[in-house]
């Protein structure tokens, strides 16, 4: 039992935290062992029988079936953030996100050591994105760091890098999800032509005065000194004693990037790494469900 427990969380346990092996291709006539080789060896008889398998619950080592949920967990998150990053390939200023583990040592019964996978949480990948010219003017792109602050329903603070911004009926400057962004900036109805400079400086001619550009509010960006301790909150984030105090200034300014108008930003996920993430992430819970089932153990 002893080495089946160092087995199953040696290898079932290692596909948590590392990205695919090489693909090995075997010897042509080569023999693959079964995967439940190993289980039924390790519960044979000494009379060249096998354990049956509605008995194996009852011989196995509780950490065992501790670790065993514990990694289904770790597998099951990968899989649902593989499959959200997947989702919004297409999405502007969609951060990739992906899921935080560490392990901590665990004794058996026996009193022999394991390691127990912990799931910690998701963080998103603050990398920057590919800049998408869009030529519409109320779309922006952040080029470097920084997020735009916009006021949520519950009346919250949120962060978010979509600069596809839209006027509503009463002229407010709003973001893609109709939440009002910060400073609050109006825009008059007979509005002809807006101009948003790379540090922010909104200008617009109006019909009523078309040869003039007049300056009528200044966009800010935030940045945090510790952006991986954002909280995810959708396609928002909020700021957490982790990530640390709002930091606002004017685009350009204090390590802040610039705009860019007529520009969005893409996601920062590879389609491809992802979906091959999604792949061995749900051959590992294949395995681990097999092995476990074996041995009497569910695994949801």
């Amino acid at each position: 039992m002893r080495a089946l427990a160092t087995i199953a969380a040696s290898t079932l346990l290692a596909g948590c935290f590392t990205l695919p092996a090489p693909i090995v291709l075997q010897a042509p006539g080569a023999q693959a062992p079964a995967h439940g080789s190993a289980v039924d060896a390790a519960f044979a008889r000494p009379d060249g029988e096998t354990m049956p398998s509605s008995r194996r619950h009852d011989a196995i080592d509780p950490i065992l079936a501790q670790i065993a949920h514990a990694a289904a967990a770790v597998h099951q998150q990968r899989c649902r953030v593989a499959i959200e990053n997947l989702a919004n390939v297409d999405t502007c200023g969609w951060k990739r996100r992906m899921v935080r583990t560490s392990t901590q040592p665990i004794h058996g019964r026996d009193g022999n050591p394991h390691t127990l996978p912990v799931l910690l949480g998701t963080e998103s990948v603050f990398t920057n994105g590919a800049l998408h010219l869009t030529g519409r003017n109320l779309d922006l792109a952040i080029d470097g760091d920084g997020f735009f602050a916009i006021n949520l329903r519950d009346g919250t603070i949120g962060y978010t890098r979509a600069g596809c911004l839209q006027i509503d009926a009463d002229g407010k400057l709003r973001s893609g999800d109709g939440d009002i962004v910060l400073p609050e900036i109006t825009i008059p109805c007979d509005t002809l032509e807006i101009a948003i400079d790379p540090e922010g400086r909104v200008a617009l001619r109006t019909a009523g005065s078309p040869d003039t550009s007049t300056l009528v509010g200044q966009l800010r960006l935030t940045r945090f000194m510790n952006p991986s301790g954002l909280l995810i909150a959708g396609a928002v984030w909020r700021s957490t004693e982790a990530s640390g105090a709002p930091i606002t200034n004017t685009p350009g300014q204090n390590g802040l990037g610039w705009l860019k108008q007529g520009f969005l930003e893409r996601s920062n996920v590879d389609a491809n790494r992802e979906a091959m993430e999604l792949q061995f992430a749900e051959r590992q819970f294949a395995a681990l469900q097999d092995a476990m089932q074996r041995l009497g153990v569910v695994v949801p």
